[in-house]
């Protein structure tokens, strides 16, 4: 939110005290610090910048059409009708941005991310670890055969889902949704 002049900032922070997210300290303090901020105040701050939207889930993937089972089988259903959750996939959403930019933004806004390696295409790396940067959370999965001496160095050490069938990958992407993402407790 920006304040053009004074007064509104004074408005803006007079709203702030009275919901509680910083306190006003007296003049005598410290030197130019006026202001505390309280608990409630760094919790807001933290749920807007950690957060992203409540249900909303990004989904990293290669594109290659050999996978349209694994997303339509597997991933999709297990996210939106298991979870009840909103995923996104970029290639299926309809959009006119330049789509570099358009990843970024879904990624800011989703709450957390689902990166699946195989095939190990860069951009899926590249996403996760934008979105680990952002302080989402990720759930990292890859096709077994697909994983073992494949999976990049930096990425090997988190606990990947390694599924066999779409069908498996559904039941254990449900399971570590409900298990790790907040909103899914």
């Amino acid at each position: 939110m920006d304040a053009i002049a004074f007064g509104e900032l004074e408005s803006y922070f007079e709203h702030l005290v009275t919901l509680g997210c910083v306190r006003r300290l007296p003049k005598d303090a410290a030197p130019g610090i006026r202001c505390c901020l309280e608990v409630k105040g760094l919790e807001r701050l933290q749920v807007h910048y950690l957060a992203g939207t409540p249900g909303k889930c990004f989904v990293a993937m290669s594109f290659d059409d050999s996978l349209n089972v694994v997303w339509e089988e597997g991933i999709y259903p297990a996210l939106k009708i298991d979870c009840k959750l909103d995923p996104v996939r970029i290639d299926k959403e309809q959009h006119n941005e330049k789509i570099c930019d358009k990843i970024l933004a879904e990624i800011r806004l989703s709450e957390f991310l689902v990166a699946d390696f195989t095939g190990h295409r860069a951009g899926i790396y590249f996403e996760a670890g934008y979105a680990l940067g952002l302080g989402r959370p990720v759930i990292w999965s890859c096709k077994e055969d697909n994983f073992e001496g494949k999976t990049h160095f930096d990425t090997r050490q988190y606990n990947h889902i390694l599924w066999s069938t779409p069908e498996d990958l559904r039941t254990k992407l449900r399971d570590r949704v409900i298990a790790t993402i907040p909103t899914q407790r």
